[in-house]
């Protein structure tokens, strides 16, 4: 079956950096609920709670969570945290923080599809291998990057993205 790799298919972003002070645990005007590593479920998917708010001048229109971007957790003191990925079902406003990563995949790849690749036993050894640290863990840029997808037809990837979201 043909692969490709992440950097082929999906473009790469950096979440929103901000100071400690800046952030709030309230909604208010000018500010812009930010999405982090908690906020990741062991089901695949994203849950909306327990956000810090920050300023909206932090916030890039790139660092937007869109529709079928894969959220990646990307440093944790904990090596499960690590490469934890979900999928964000709507545009719903919100940004991501910095200690993520957003996989943004491209025409090539059924995003359902490609958001189950990051569930697969072989993406999580592979996390466990390149992440591991002293304190803290980490993915970088390069390791999400080198991430292999197996690439069969895009009719393929929406059946067996279909028989996954079925059997979760």
């Amino acid at each position: 079956m043909k692969t490709a790799t992440a950097s082929e298919v999906a473009e790469q972003i950096t979440g929103v950096t901000y100071k400690k002070g800046d952030a709030s645990d309230s909604p208010a005007p000018g500010r812009r609920g930010v999405l982090r590593a908690g906020n990741i479920g062991m089901d695949g998917g994203l849950h909306y709670r327990d956000l810090v708010y920050v300023p909206e001048s932090c916030v890039k229109p790139t660092q937007l969570l869109q529709k079928n971007d894969v959220l990646i957790a990307t440093s944790s003191g904990s090596l499960s945290v690590v490469g934890k990925a979900g999928i964000a079902s709507e545009d719903r406003g919100e940004a991501f923080g910095a200690f993520c990563k957003v996989l943004r995949p491209g025409p090539d790849v059924e995003p359902r599809y490609f958001a189950h690749c990051f569930r697969r036993i072989e993406y999580r050894r592979y996390v466990e291998q390149v992440a591991a640290g002293i304190n803290i863990n980490n993915l970088k840029k390069s390791h999400l990057e080198e991430v292999e997808i197996p690439l069969p037809p895009i009719e393929e990837q929406r059946r067996i993205a279909a028989v996954l979201d079925a059997a979760d």
